[in-house]
């Protein structure tokens, strides 16, 4: 009877319990995200950006909506507020596993902490990543992929994308642009459809907060389910294509007749298709080349002499990335190495049928691509490093200069009366003076002088701070910690370089560790375990791999994705160890 009696009022008291409706909202550890490129965590964007915050009692069941611009900073009852940094965001709209949410226009780029504020309650921070520029195309299917959200208009595409930098003039968080499209971005911007170059503009949306309209020239050869590619100054935007390809296509084109052996094909990145074909090379130092452009069906010899200062090269083409041209030095060759083989580039264009030369200041012995551009090595003394333009074939400088005139590398300057601590960095002149800012305290200083310093350092005249002025000074680093692994375990010391690996939302180090102290190289270097450091505790924690695996710690087997740690069992993996770099937990994937 007593458990009969008791059962009821157990019930009653654990249905009391569960009934309370829970209020304190939970951000999921990998639970913002960059709402139009659906980047995974850790999420990358721009100021004026959009987030997703996904979790638990975020917000009401039902839901709340901005009613229009500007965006308000609170909805819902309780009110729910989002701090990014301490800053109210914009809201787009809450709910209890969703908000959606414009990153302020002047958060700071970094690291940032994002809180839930509801009613009383707050949630634990969670972490995104907020860069300068972080270029979103909106996709058809708001998943950050496949065919672009477009609203064509005869022959200009019109897209919607975020994370274009600044605009100019700039606007308030939560506002729209003004109707007549005035608000530009201020990066540069370049654009691409099929691996075809297209004119493109945009401006901030008049009805859209935080995205702009996008307009691109559709190239006349680009044909559904080319890829549109969107540039950012050298920010590369997420990848979707010009309306969908009907269906598998196959194309091909004959060699010419009486072609040599090709043993190389080097294809454009924007445009596989187009490439060029190399045979061995010849005793006059020519690559005998041909160039195919399958979607226009085109096989033809190349007539100019392409060359290269190696000749165990198997092509002397070279690819630029994220572009779709292709260049060469043209030869024969006009000098023995070091000298440079040729001070003449030959740029193929898929959009054009004629090729560009390019005169270069001397002979380059070499010619590789970059990011957008090609980059020709011009030997000499010093050595030259010039770029070139694949669109203009316009040719700069890009030479890294050396530091001129004072050592900056500790730099100690003593201007009197106490002041002996640099506080800024030293700003150098053509002629190669410096300018520096010393005090007399590098945490707290109370007095100053801007200090003029000649190019051996020494002083040439300085000047008092105006009354009242006084330095921003950053806090000084805390002096490093050290922290002891857990017993019998150790670093997986036997590859030559102990890999470390940071992890964005945690801040916690990764490193993998066996039970014993290893004492020579081997490969692969197997760990059995991981230890973490948390460098805000300093404390140390190991974990063992699950079925007394096995992890190869050597250079280049492991590595880190969206803060999860991965490394095969062996040389040859057959079984694939993940650590959850939140979690701290790991799972084994057999392959």
């Amino acid at each position: 009877m007593k458990t009969r009696q008791f059962f009821p009022i157990l019930l009653a008291s654990m249905g009391g319990v569960f009934g309370q409706t829970p209020t304190v909202p939970i951000i999921q550890p990998r639970g913002v995200m960059n709402a139009v490129s659906q980047q995974p965590a850790p999420s990358t964007v721009s100021p004026g950006g959009i987030i997703w915050i996904n979790g638990l009692n975020l917000g009401p069941t039902g839901g709340a909506r901005a009613p229009g611009t500007p965006l308000p900073t609170s909805l819902g009852d309780p009110a729910v507020q989002v701090l990014i940094n301490g800053t109210p965001a914009p809201l787009f709209s809450v709910g209890a596993s969703r908000i959606v949410a414009q990153a302020p226009w002047d958060v700071a780029p970094g690291v940032a902490e994002v809180v839930v504020r509801r009613g009383s309650a707050q949630s634990r921070p969670a972490r995104v990543l907020i860069s300068p520029l972080a270029p979103a195309v909106r996709s058809a299917g708001e998943d950050g992929f496949g065919e672009a959200f477009t609203r064509a208009s005869g022959t200009v595409l019109q897209l919607s994308a975020t994370g274009l930098g600044p605009a100019d003039p700039p606007v308030n968080s939560g506002e729209a642009g003004p109707a007549d499209g005035s608000v530009k971005p201020m990066a540069s911007l370049r654009a691409f459809v099929g691996g075809l170059p297209a004119e493109v503009t945009a401006s901030l949306s008049p009805d859209r907060v935080g995205e702009f309209d996008v307009n691109i020239a559709l190239p006349a050869l680009a044909r559904p389910g080319d890829i549109i590619s969107l540039r950012a100054n050298n920010q590369t935007a997420n990848r979707t294509t010009y309306r969908k390809v009907a269906g598998l296509e196959m194309l091909y084109v004959r060699i010419p007749e009486g072609a040599p052996d090709l043993r190389s094909l080097a294809g454009a990145d924007l445009r596989g298709n187009f490439m060029i074909g190399s045979a061995a090379r010849g005793s006059d130092g020519c690559w005998p080349t041909y160039l195919f452009d399958l979607p226009a069906q085109r096989a033809s010899k190349i007539d100019s002499c392409l060359t290269a200062e190696n000749p165990n090269t198997l092509s002397p083409v070279a690819t630029a990335s994220e572009d779709s041209a292709l260049a060469a030095l043209i030869g024969p060759p006009e000098g023995q190495p070091p000298a440079g083989a040729s001070s003449k580039v030959l740029i193929f264009n898929p959009a054009s049928q004629d090729n560009m030369m390019v005169q270069l200041p001397s002979a380059a012995s070499s010619l590789t691509g970059g990011l957008g551009a090609f980059r020709a090595l011009l030997p000499g003394s010093p050595s030259r490093v010039v770029t070139i333009d694949p669109r203009s074939g316009a040719v700069s400088d890009t030479t890294p200069e050396a530091p001129a005139g004072v050592n900056l590398l500790n730099l100690a300057v003593d201007a009197g009366d106490g002041l002996t601590q640099v506080l800024s960095l030293p700003v150098t002149a053509s002629n190669g003076t410096a300018a520096v800012v010393v005090g007399d305290s590098a945490d707290q200083p109370k007095r100053m002088k801007l200090v003029i310093l000649d190019p051996q350092g020494e002083i040439m005249g300085a000047r008092d701070f105006p009354e009242g002025w006084t330095a921003l000074v950053a806090p000084r680093q805390p002096a490093p910690a050290v922290t002891t692994f857990p017993e019998s375990w150790f670093a997986a010391a036997c590859t030559a370089r102990v890999p470390a690996f940071t992890f964005q939302l945690s801040s916690s180090i990764a490193i993998p560790a066996t039970t014993a102290p290893e004492t020579e190289f081997k490969n692969p270097c197997l760990a059995k375990g991981i230890v973490l450091l948390d460098p805000v505790s300093k404390t140390a924690s190991a974990v063992s791999l699950p079925n007394q695996g096995q992890m190869n710690a050597a250079l280049g087997a492991t590595g880190v994705l969206n803060d999860y740690l991965y490394g095969g069992n062996s040389t040859t993996a057959d079984t694939l160890y993940v650590l959850d770099g939140l979690s701290g937990s790991v799972s084994p994937l057999s392959l």
